[in-house]
């Protein structure tokens, strides 16, 4: 996938996939917390009508497993838009799965201009699990900052860690702009739901829709479930 380009797919067979070593050029610097690296760093942008697309293989889903070892944060992308992640299985991440960043020097809480977001993600029918958190921040299954039309449908997260009190989530939307979160399973997590955007000026969070999502087994599952149009300036 780090040569990926608009309109590829990469379809991935059944089995337990480990980038240890630093020479891969999947392995790179996340920009998250404290540096972490990442199992898989995209390189390039698709498009909305040829987005970058990693699968598992027709009848392998659930069964294609990216394990980050508790060292790396799984999947990762800072401004590549328009990728779509689908039928894997991802474990063992370092405080996030899956997470994008600002592209530029930025807050990550605020959303400064729409050119900064990563746009058009799309991430269906994925198991997240077992997300160790470090001391550097927040954790969870997905974190959506700086971020806008991203889907999260159809996905399991169980088992998401936390560090000295700090937020720990499904998914997080810092400085997100329309999104939508539906008919996913949540346990064994500290939050329930996604965590209210945050931002201010000059572009505001707004929109995240979240629809149809079950909870079982999180610790404070009411606390962001009454997210409702007040909430995000518009």
């Amino acid at each position: 996938m780090s040569v990926a380009k608009a309109g590829d797919t990469g379809q991935v067979h059944a089995g337990t996939y480990v980038e240890s070593t630093a020479a891969s050029p999947w392995v790179q610097p996340s920009g998250m917390f404290g540096g972490d690296t990442a199992s898989v760093s995209a390189q390039r942008s698709g498009t909305a009508t040829n987005p970058i697309t990693l699968m598992a293989f027709p009848g392998d889903e659930g069964r294609v497993t990216l394990d980050s070892q508790n060292v790396r944060a799984g999947i990762y992308a800072n401004g590549q838009d328009y990728w779509q992640i689908h039928g894997l299985r991802l474990v063992n991440s370092l405080d996030w799965a899956i997470a994008s960043n600002v592209r530029t020097s930025a807050d990550l809480n605020y959303v400064h201009t729409l050119d900064e977001l990563t746009v058009g993600w799309r991430i269906e029918n994925c198991l997240i699990r077992d997300v160790v958190a470090s001391a550097g921040g927040n954790s969870g299954g997905i974190g959506m900052w700086h971020s806008k039309d991203w889907i999260v449908r159809n996905n399991r997260f169980t088992h998401i860690g936390t560090y000295n009190g700090r937020a720990s989530s499904a998914a997080q939307a810092y400085g997100t702009a329309h999104a939508l979160f539906e008919h996913n399973y949540v346990e064994a997590t500290v939050e329930g739901k996604p965590q209210r955007p945050y931002a201010e000026t000059p572009q505001p969070a707004r929109d995240l829709f979240l629809s149809t999502n079950a909870l079982q087994h999180a610790e404070r599952p009411r606390r962001h479930l009454s997210l409702r149009s007040k909430d995000f300036q518009t």
